[in-house]
């Protein structure tokens, strides 16, 4: 990487809607269960994007169900 080029990604804090990529599947999936009421914890690394998955999952529920 050349010195003072721009990074693509976002480091500390949670990526929002322009910056959030695909994961299409598990925000699928993670919209069926919560839209359920099934108890759901995700288990992966730091710094995977847990937090904005999420985040972007229950926007989008919340957008697409308002009496939720």
């Amino acid at each position: 990487m050349k010195p003072f080029q721009k990074c693509p990604f976002l480091f500390g804090r949670l990526a929002a809607r322009d910056n959030f990529i695909d994961r299409i599947e598990d925000r699928a999936l993670l919209k069926q269960l919560l839209s359920s009421h099934v108890n759901t914890m995700l288990v992966s690394p730091r710094r995977w994007g847990n937090s904005s998955l999420v985040r972007m999952a229950t926007d989008e529920l919340c957008t697409e169900q308002p009496d939720l």
